[in-house]
């Protein structure tokens, strides 16, 4: 069975398409908390297409500079990082900060490990490292995170919706993580983005 030999049987493979299916439907709630109407917000899928487009994009400029990243991982997690939402809906930074230290990063991952048990590993191996914030790829994953946001919220602020916490919590996000090391490549390119989206 094909399924078998990549790492996931039919059945599971059913139940893995049914759970990021969910995905199109959970709209990002910090947006919906600051009055944009359901009609309008982003979905967590289409928050996953455009941090997955940035990463692949940033990465073939970090890798011209000289700075070695494999492409594959990082789209990888560009493409997992906020699956377990298909469960949790997108919890806001509003409610996250009274969690215990990691505890959503937690369920997270005892999300997936349920969902895949012990098939395709190398899906709770990228997340976890993802979490990590220590590779260059999880770096660019995050960087991708903050600009998306800022991207989509200053879409939002240009139809008179007050987002303006939001854009400004992702602008210095995303700059603190070009600053220095490997991702200061970027630091131009990321300055010029954030400022022409304005």
């Amino acid at each position: 069975d094909v399924y078998k030999r990549q790492g996931i049987h039919m059945s599971k493979f059913h139940d893995f398409v049914e759970f990021i299916g969910v995905l199109k439907n959970i709209p990002r709630i910090g947006w919906i908390q600051r009055g944009v109407p359901l009609q309008l917000c982003e979905t967590v899928a289409e928050h996953i297409f455009e941090v997955s487009s940035l990463v692949l994009m940033f990465s073939q400029r970090v890798i011209y500079s000289g700075v070695q990243v494999d492409l594959s991982k990082a789209l990888s997690m560009s493409i997992i990082h906020d699956w377990a939402e298909a469960i949790t809906g997108d919890i806001p930074k509003s409610l996250s900060k009274y969690f215990p230290m990691s505890m959503k990063e937690n369920i997270e991952m005892m999300i997936l490990s349920d969902m895949f048990k012990d098939e395709m590993d190398i899906i709770k191996k990228f997340f976890a490292e993802y979490l990590e914030r220590k590779s260059i790829e999880a770096q660019l994953v995050k960087l991708a995170d903050h600009v998306s946001t800022v991207l989509q919220g200053r879409r939002y602020l240009s139809s008179g919706y007050n987002v303006n916490d939001i854009v400004n919590n992702s602008t210095s996000e995303a700059l603190k993580l070009v600053e220095k090391g490997e991702l200061s490549v970027l630091k131009h390119l990321i300055e010029e983005l954030l400022s022409d989206s304005r």
